[in-house]
C-alpha cells in the first residue's frame, strides 16, 4: 500500500506499528479505528462496524464508489437498533455542539448503512433502521437544518428514505427540513445591510438556497 499523506506524526507511527505487530502476530486482536484517524492508504482494508472502522486483513470486495463496506450486516444491524444515543430522544436534555457533533457522526453512518441495506436488497431492515435512529434522536437534539456544524445531514437520511421505498417518511422529513431551511433563508435576508458585512452569512444563506432549490426539484 502507498501512504496517502506526505509526512507521518509519533502517533501516526505508533498507528502503523500497531498494525504491522497484529499482522505478525496473525490478528489475534481486533483493531478500530473512531472517525478522525487516517486510514493511511489503507482504505480497502477497512470495514465499518457499527460507528467505527474495523481493520481487516482482506481487501474489500464492495465496489460502489463513496459507499463503505460493513463487517457482517446483520451484526450492524443489531449495534445500530439496540444503542439508545444517549436518551436524545426527547427535548429535556441540552447537547452542546460537541455532543451534537457526535450525533451528526451516528446521523451520517445511519444513513450511510441504510442506502448500503437497500442496494444489497434488504430495504425493509434499510427502513428499520432509520425509524430506529429518528425516533432515538429528535430533531431538538439534532436539528434538521443547515449551519456551520451540520451542512445538511438530514439529507442523507431522507435520501435513505427514498432508496428504501419508503417515500411517506422521505417526504415528511423532507418538508420539516425545507421549513427549516426557509426560516434560515428569512433570517438571513431580514439582517439587511449587516448580512453583506459577514461572509460567513452570506456564504451560510447561499448555502441554505442551495439545499432548498435541490429539495423542490
Amino acid at each position: 500500500f502507498k501512504v496517502s499523506k506526505n509526512g507521518l506524526s509519533r502517533g501516526d507511527l505508533s498507528i502503523l506499528n500497531m498494525l504491522a505487530g497484529q499482522m505478525n502476530s496473525g490478528f489475534t486482536r481486533s483493531i478500530y479505528m473512531c472517525e478522525g484517524v487516517e486510514n493511511f492508504g489503507l482504505e480497502e482494508f477497512f470495514k465499518n462496524e457499527g460507528p467505527v472502522r474495523k481493520f481487516v486483513p482482506v481487501r474489500s470486495t464492495l465496489n460502489i464508489q463513496g459507499l463503505a463496506d460493513y463487517a457482517g450486516v446483520d451484526k450492524n444491524i443489531k449495534i445500530f437498533n439496540e444503542f439508545e444515543f444517549g436518551g436524545a430522544n426527547g427535548d429535556h436534555i441540552y447537547y452542546d455542539e460537541k455532543n451534537k457533533l457526535i450525533f451528526l457522526t451516528y446521523r451520517q453512518k445511519v444513513a450511510s448503512f441504510a442506502s448500503y441495506l437497500s442496494i444489497i436488497g434488504r430495504q425493509a431492515d434499510a427502513k428499520n433502521v432509520l425509524d430506529n435512529f429518528m425516533a432515538k434522536v429528535s430533531e431538538t437534539s439534532l436539528p434538521y437544518t443547515v449551519n456551520n456544524l451540520d451542512r445538511g445531514s438530514i439529507l442523507q437520511v431522507i435520501e435513505a428514505y427514498y432508496r428504501a421505498g419508503d417515500k411517506e417518511s422521505a417526504a415528511k422529513y423532507g418538508q420539516r427540513f425545507l421549513d427549516n431551511i426557509n426560516a434560515n433563508v428569512k433570517y438571513f435576508k431580514d439582517l439587511g445591510p449587516k448580512l453583506n458585512s459577514n461572509s460567513m452569512n452570506v456564504q451560510m444563506m447561499n448555502h441554505n438556497m442551495q439545499m432548498a432549490n435541490y429539495l423542490v426539484q
